[in-house]
């Protein structure tokens, strides 16, 4: 019975622990309005796949900073497929935050995070080397 006992206790610990990191950004956020950016990057000088790295080794290293601290939501990279080489836009970085007012609420935070990133070059080049952003839009999801 007390063998018993103990394994409930360490199941029960562990299911406690698991469940407390679930909710962690609901609780650093209660008041969530959940907002998306879509920041539209265009490449340079046909350096799509080199802007696609610096954003996946720099810019997303630091979001997956922010997303384990409960700063942001989520992010993603969206990709634009069309063949026609006149688009305004190569990628969208799209990063959901839990406020209207997006990063202004988090610029602090995420700026300790940009201050220890080492930026990492790709190809021996920076992401002004490469891209730049032709626009920012803010998204609400419908329910």
């Amino acid at each position: 019975m007390k063998k018993r006992n103990a394994i409930s206790f360490v199941l029960f610990m562990t299911l406690l622990f698991m469940n407390s990191g679930c909710s962690d950004d609901i609780n650093k956020n209660p008041k969530r309005d959940l907002t998306w950016t879509y920041t539209y990057l265009k490449s340079i000088d046909g350096h799509k796949s080199d802007l696609k790295q610096i954003v996946l080794q720099n810019w997303f290293e630091m979001d997956r900073i922010a997303k384990e601290q409960g700063l942001i939501r989520d992010y993603m990279l969206l990709e634009n497929m069309s063949d026609n080489d006149s688009t305004d836009w190569d990628y969208i970085v799209a990063v959901e935050y839990f406020t209207k007012s997006t990063y202004a609420d988090i610029a602090e935070e995420f700026e300790k995070i940009r201050q220890s990133h080492k930026t990492v070059k790709v190809n021996g080049m920076s992401f002004a080397d490469v891209g730049k952003v032709v626009r920012s839009e803010l998204i609400k999801k419908n329910k």
